[in-house]
C-alpha cells in the first residue's frame, strides 16, 4: 500500500511540474531550434511562447527584442502562463524594424530611398484623412476596412506618411508599392 501511494505521489509531482523556458537573444548558444534551457536558450520570445503549456514560465533575458509576440496557448485555473524578464526592467519588445541602406535619389539628392520595403499595412485612403493630417484620421470600428497608417521615425522624430509622391516634402515619406516597395523620405 505504501509503495502504491508513493508511486501516485511521484506521478502527481511529475505531472504538476511546469517548464521553465529561457530566451536570450544575446547568448552565442541561442537558437530557436534549441529546447530553451538556460545553457541552450531560444533566440526569440515568439519561439518561447510557442513551446508553453499551462503553468509554464518563459524567462526573457536582457535585450531589445524586435518581434511581434502572439500567445496561442492558454493557462488554466491555478496554472497561469508567465512571461517574465529574467532581470527586472531589462527587456524591451519593439514591433519596429530598423531600416538601413538609405541612398539619395538620383532625381533629387534631398530625397532618400530604400528599396524592397514590404512592411506596409494597406492601401492609403485619402477619405480617412482630415485636412491632410494622418494623425487626425478617422478609423472605423470592428469590421471596418479602415487601415492603420505606417510610421517612420528618423533620428527619433516621427515623420508623416503622404498619399502620393507629389505631396512629399521635408518631414514626410511615401511608399511606392508599384516600384517593389520603394520607401522615400
Amino acid at each position: 500500500m505504501k509503495i502504491i501511494f508513493l508511486g501516485l505521489l511521484l506521478l502527481c509531482a511529475t505531472t504538476l511540474s511546469a517548464a521553465t523556458i529561457h530566451v536570450d537573444q544575446n547568448s552565442t548558444a541561442a537558437s530557436d531550434a534549441n529546447a530553451g534551457t538556460k545553457d541552450k536558450p531560444l533566440k526569440t520570445i515568439s519561439a518561447g511562447v510557442a513551446k508553453v503549456s499551462a503553468g509554464d514560465t518563459v524567462f526573457v533575458h536582457p535585450g531589445v527584442y524586435r518581434e511581434t509576440v502572439t500567445l496561442k496557448t492558454s493557462g488554466a485555473e491555478g496554472k497561469p502562463i508567465t512571461i517574465e524578464a529574467a532581470q527586472k526592467g531589462t527587456v524591451t519588445i519593439r514591433g519596429s524594424v530598423p531600416v538601413k541602406d538609405w541612398r539619395p535619389s538620383e532625381a533629387n539628392k534631398n530625397i532618400y530611398v530604400h528599396e524592397g520595403w514590404g512592411k506596409y499595412f494597406g492601401k492609403w485612403d485619402e477619405s480617412l484623412v482630415k485636412g491632410g493630417d494622418q494623425f487626425k484620421a478617422k478609423f472605423g470600428g470592428p469590421g471596418s476596412q479602415a487601415l492603420a497608417f505606417n510610421q517612420v521615425f528618423v533620428n527619433g522624430t516621427l515623420i508623416r506618411e503622404v498619399a502620393c509622391p507629389e505631396k512629399r516634402e521635408a518631414g514626410t515619406f511615401y511608399i511606392d508599392k508599384e516600384k517593389e516597395g520603394r520607401l522615400a523620405r
